[in-house]
């Protein structure tokens, strides 16, 4: 009886060694810098003019201004519209270099406080390759 706990602590042991020993050869990798993106209009905020946001979604190829000062033409993204009076989430599909056509026109009703919101937005790298973007959003202001 005592063999077979020598034996069970014994494994025991190696297996907790071993498993120690892989999690230390594994190289820790800096954890990438997460942009933060904006509309790119006159100014570098999460706030526009209805005009402002009107002029950004009527300009083709749809523009992006990220912290790392770089501009990213979009590729594809999900098109949401939060209103704020009544409370509401609006999804319009993924817009495709521009915005969806219902969505567009929904942009010219737009209030104070309401936003604008583009979820999975890609944009296309100098190969070709789709890369990720984050969340990128805007509200109305006066």
């Amino acid at each position: 009886m005592k063999l077979k706990h020598i034996a069970l602590l014994i494994m025991a042991v190696v297996i907790n060694t071993a498993s120690y020993a892989q999690k230390s050869a594994v190289k820790k990798v800096a954890p990438k810098k997460t942009l933060k993106c904006h509309v790119a209009a006159d100014t570098a905020t999460v706030k526009l003019t209805l005009a402002q946001a009107q002029a950004w979604a009527d300009s083709l190829p749809l523009n992006v201004i990220c912290d790392d000062l770089k501009s990213y033409k979009l590729h594809n993204f999900n098109f949401t519209l939060l209103l704020s009076n009544p409370f509401q989430s609006k999804e319009f599909g993924t817009g495709n270099g521009g915005i969806p056509f219902l969505a567009r026109k929904a942009i010219n009703n737009l209030k104070p406080k309401d936003a604008v919101i583009l979820k999975d937005a890609t944009y296309l790298d100098e190969k070709g390759v789709e890369q990720k973007l984050p969340i990128i959003s805007f509200s109305i202001v006066e």
